[in-house]
Order: structure tokens, then C-alpha cells, then sequence
């Protein structure tokens, strides 16, 4: 019963490239991940979820900033969960991925897409 998401999002090129640009997770399942999300480790808006460390040292989306007429591949990992994770908001991305192979992960995607500059 899938009842919470994990959401990696990557950025796979240019200088950034295999930064952890965000690393969120109990996010309540509702059908999507809205946007908006809040700074910090325990956003409550739009929805209340955990907020991990990037690879900045921030507690937030740190999305892609490719110069003009560049183009950056992210790549975006969804996991559905039948429950919450149980990890400090200063966790990073490797921590996550170690803690979402406890069997309880039932769901998985993911997307490459580009952003340009």
C-alpha cells in the first residue's frame, strides 16, 4: 500500500554534474509532488515531508543553473513507500538510497529530462 514518496532529483551534465540537487522524502502519497515546496529540513507546505541535505549543504531544491544556450540532463527518482522513513533532515542522498532498500520501498520511476539555460 503505497502511502508515502521519496524524490531524488540529479543533475547528469555540465558542471554540476552527478549533484544531488534535491532530496526530499514522506511526502504523503496523493497522486503528484506539488511544487512550492519551503527551505528548510521540515517544510509543511504544500504537504509535510523531510527535507535531506544536497550536495550545496542545503535543506531545499537547488535546481539547475546552466548558462545560455546550455543544457543540463537531471534525472528524477520517485519511490513509493509503505511507510515513513526514519532518518535525521541531515541526511544526504547516499543515506536515503541505503535506508530505501529496507523492503519497504514497493514502488520505483524515474525520468531523464533536460532543462535549458
Amino acid at each position: 500500500d503505497l502511502q508515502y514518496l521519496a524524490v531524488i532529483v540529479q543533475n547528469k551534465s555540465g558542471e554540476e554534474k552527478n549533484k544531488c540537487i534535491w532530496v526530499i522524502w514522506n511526502i504523503p502519497s496523493v497522486g503528484h509532488v506539488p511544487p512550492g515546496y519551503e527551505e528548510g529540513p521540515a517544510p509543511k507546505f504544500p504537504f509535510p515531508a523531510v527535507q535531506g541535505v544536497n550536495d550545496f549543504g542545503e535543506h531545499r531544491w537547488h535546481g539547475p543553473s546552466p548558462g545560455l544556450g546550455v543544457r543540463d540532463k537531471l534525472l528524477i527518482q520517485v519511490f513509493g513507500r509503505n511507510d515513513r522513513l526514519v532518518l535525521s533532515p541531515e541526511s544526504t542522498m547516499d543515506d536515503v538510497i541505503k535506508a530505501l532498500r529496507d523492503g519497504n520501498t514497493v514502488a520505483y520511476g524515474s525520468l531523464e529530462c533536460f532543462y535549458h539555460g
